[in-house]
């Protein structure tokens, strides 16, 4: 699935206004979630990473209607 949504993901980071702030988002979601399964809080891991996923999906579909 990586590999199938790979283009889209390199195409938005690359069209993101502010890359700083978009790297410094990415990077603290990251930090959230391995700071939570190294608790073991898998259920709430679980559901930070859906968050970023769907909110990663809806970027890329508003960005890139019809695809």
């Amino acid at each position: 699935m990586r590999e199938s949504v790979r283009p889209l993901i390199l195409r938005a980071l690359e069209g993101a206004e502010d890359w700083a702030a978009t790297a410094t988002a990415l990077n603290a979601h990251r930090q959230e979630l391995l700071r939570l399964v190294r608790e073991g809080r898998g259920a709430e891991a679980a559901d930070l990473a859906e968050q970023h996923i769907r909110g990663l999906h809806g970027t890329l579909v508003e960005e890139n209607p019809g695809e």
